[in-house]
Formats: structure tokens, C-alpha cells, sequence
């Protein structure tokens, strides 16, 4: 039978999509060139289902990988918000120590110093005391020098009264 372009029967439409056809797959694969519409459409039906699980495989993926690189990045921005917690802490104990030491320091230097001073006071005050020590030793020296001086002169002054006589 001759076949129009435009007037096409039920059994061309039978023969054509399920005499011809056994597998959908393979027809994908044949591309022989039409000029009837309902060839065409019925072609079109065949490819529709394959480019559409195609183009659905293909957005899964994209979506699927879309998905892994946000949790990529998210756990990357999570690694890098830890890593900068933990930077702030660092810090904060280093200034924490740093404080520490300085307070620390500023005690030892403190306490030196009033050491120091005590030191100074009790060497002064003793060095006082023994000044005063030899200072009343030496006043006693004198009191026994003019005491001895008098004695000799007493005793010359006896001499001499004894010598007179």
C-alpha cells in the first residue's frame, strides 16, 4: 500500500511501532529519515522517555554532587570556624600566661625590693648600734683616761706632799 504523507491507516501505525520496533533502545539508535508526521511523532514518543531519564539521571547527579560539595563546604567552614575557635583560645591563654608571668614578675620584683629594703634598714640600725657601741666604748676609755689621769695627778700630788714632808 502506498502511504500519503498526511493519511496514514491503523495498521501502518501498528507496523510501524510494533512490528518494526522490538526493542525502544534500538530505535533510538536508527535515525531514518521521515516524512510522515505520525513517523515523526511516534519517533519523538520512543526518544521522549530516554532523553527524559537521561536529562532526570543527569539532574540527580548534578543534584547529588551539588549536595556533596555543600557538605564539603560546610564541613570545611566548620573545620575552619574550629580551627579559628581554638586560634582564640591559643591566644587567650598565651595573654592569659603572658599576665600571669607579668603579674608574677612584678610580685617577685616587689617582695625583692622590700627584701632589699629590710636589709638596708637592718644594716643601717645595726650599723647605728654599733656606732653608739663605740661611742659609749670610747666615752667609757675617756671617763677611765681622766679617771687615771686624776689618779696620777692625785697620786703625784700625794708624792710630792710626801716628799715635802
Amino acid at each position: 500500500t502506498a502511504v500519503n504523507d498526511d493519511t496514514i491507516t491503523q495498521n501502518n501505525i501498528i507496523e510501524v511501532t510494533l512490528d518494526n520496533v522490538p526493542n525502544p533502545i534500538d530505535v533510538t539508535c536508527i535515525d531514518i529519515p521521515s516524512t510522515s508526521r505520525l513517523v515523526n511523532k511516534t519517533r519523538k514518543r520512543i526518544h521522549e522517555p530516554l532523553r527524559q531519564s537521561t536529562l532526570n539521571y543527569l539532574e540527580e547527579k548534578h543534584q547529588r554532587e551539588q549536595a556533596t560539595l555543600n557538605k564539603q563546604l560546610i564541613i570545611e567552614e566548620n573545620r575552619l570556624e574550629i580551627e579559628n575557635k581554638r586560634l582564640k583560645l591559643d591566644t587567650e591563654k598565651f595573654e592569659f600566661e603572658k599576665k600571669q608571668k607579668s603579674e608574677l614578675l612584678e610580685l617577685e620584683i616587689t617582695e625583692r625590693k622590700e627584701r632589699l629594703r629590710l636589709e638596708v634598714r637592718e644594716k643601717e640600725e645595726r650599723l647605728n648600734f654599733e656606732n653608739k657601741e663605740r661611742e659609749e666604748r670610747l666615752k667609757l676609755k675617756v671617763e677611765k683616761l681622766k679617771i687615771a689621769s686624776q689618779q696620777q695627778t692625785l697620786l703625784q700630788l700625794m708624792l710630792e706632799q710626801l716628799n715635802k714632808k
